[in-house]
């Protein structure tokens, strides 16, 4: 028999049951949508987090206080890059920092030192705070800067005016806030000029930042009040900084300038005190923390595909048992057991195989309704990997049923009722 003769007898003998095969198809089906819709938003994370690295600037050095492996990722905003989780302020309005961190403003101005080809060097503190405007109010991340820290994380003041030196030297209470924060705060209003509270201190309104996004290392960026510096840490009573991001004039220098800060830091603080990184090392960390925890998230939705194999050996079983006459009559006029073997495998590939098409089908919509809140991008391997899993289910899980089939004696078979 040829292949063709092989796949019309195992489509005749799926279609003779359509409500069947469709129910035995359908463990398949979700697990394969299961795993594409995963997998196209652990792809799509991974894209939109090496857009926000790019939006920063490929040439920027971040130090942390800690080692690596102590801290947690860190946004253009601060130590917590904006996130807008986290303890709230207290009833009293203070605020607490989140780590001991020995790197002072001190250091920020030593750094800047160091070489012509440090273009900038910023700190800054970031804590969690309550923001109100009349009856609004919303959690935020309140972030001290210097007037350098726009121009050193490539983020644009789009409406007014960023924080400058003076606002800094005579500690004015002036705010640029997150375009997020403007949109809760003040609906359908201009912020420019308007006084919001923060931890019980009145801010103006100067600025807003362009919109960025939820930072894939770090919160979301929109959701950050900018403040002068001295004024965070007052309220925090802190003199640690949470960073200190450094830009450097070209890419290339990054090696050699991460030299020159590690021997001023040593000569300072302590080895565990402190980490010096750029981008691609945080990159390069992120994206296998984000490859990890795809791969391990799409493994459990694979679980389907193994319940789905055995609901279709489950079935094959039982088609194998209503044809036995059908066996019988065909082994008796010339089929061989090789023919019977091959068309029961062939009926459970196929029945593995379409439910894979329908599960891509089902990932992919999912995940385009998904794109609507989270980034995602379906990939070919995915789709490619899923369908190849699909065969070969199909192939593992049809072996027994198919053998089962072929050792049937065509006499007995024959007689059976």
């Amino acid at each position: 028999m040829k292949l063709i003769d092989f796949l019309k007898l195992a489509v005749k003998g799926l279609f003779a049951n359509k409500l069947r095969t469709f129910l035995t198809m359908l463990g398949i089906i979700i697990g394969v949508g299961s795993v594409i819709m995963l997998m196209s938003v652990g792809a799509g994370v991974q894209t939109f987090v090496n857009q926000q690295f790019e939006l920063i600037g490929a040439n920027n050095i971040f130090i942390i206080p800690g080692q690596m492996g102590e801290m947690a990722m860190m946004g253009p905003g601060g130590g917590s890059g904006g996130s807008s989780t986290g303890q709230a302020t207290s009833q009293g309005g203070s605020l607490a920092t989140m780590s001991t961190s020995k790197l002072k403003e001190k250091h920020v101005k030593e750094i800047k030192r160091l070489s012509s080809d440090i273009l900038e060097a910023t700190g800054t503190i970031e804590v969690p705070a309550k923001a109100s405007y009349k009856n609004e109010a919303i959690f935020a991340s309140l972030s001290g800067i210097d007037e350098n820290f726009f121009a050193a994380s490539n983020l644009a003041v789009e409406v007014g005016r960023p924080i400058e030196e003076k606002d800094i030297l005579n500690k004015r209470k002036v705010a640029v806030i997150g375009p997020e924060v403007g949109e809760e705060l003040f609906p359908g209003i201009d912020p420019l000029g308007k006084k919001i509270i923060v931890a019980n201190v009145s801010f103006e309104v100067v600025g807003i930042t362009e919109k960025r996004g939820t930072g894939g290392i770090g919160g979301n960026i929109d959701r950050v009040i900018y403040v002068p510096f001295p004024i965070v840490q007052s309220l925090t009573e802190k003199e640690g900084l949470q960073a200190i991001l450094v830009k450097v004039s070209d890419r290339e220098k990054i090696p050699e300038t991460i030299t020159l800060i590690k021997d001023y830091l040593s000569s300072e603080l302590e080895e565990d005190e402190f980490s010096v990184i750029d981008q691609t090392k945080i990159l390069e960390t992120v994206n296998a923390i984000l490859t990890i925890l795809t791969y391990a998230l799409t493994a459990i939705a694979a679980i389907s595909l193994l319940v789905g194999g055995v609901g279709i050996m489950n079935i094959m079983f039982v088609s194998v048992v209503e044809r036995t006459k059908e066996i019988g009559i065909r082994k008796a006029v010339g089929a061989t057991s090789g023919n019977i073997r091959s068309q029961f495998l062939t009926e459970a590939v196929i029945l593995s195989l379409f439910g894979g098409i329908l599960g891509v089908g089902f990932g992919v919509l999912g995940a385009e309704i998904a794109s609507r809140w989270l980034t995602t991008t379906v990939t070919p391997s995915s789709i490619i990997l899923s369908l190849g899993v699909c065969s070969l289910i199909g192939i593992i899980f049809g072996v027994a049923p198919a053998a089962r089939a072929a050792k049937l004696d065509p006499v007995e078979a024959l007689r059976y009722e």
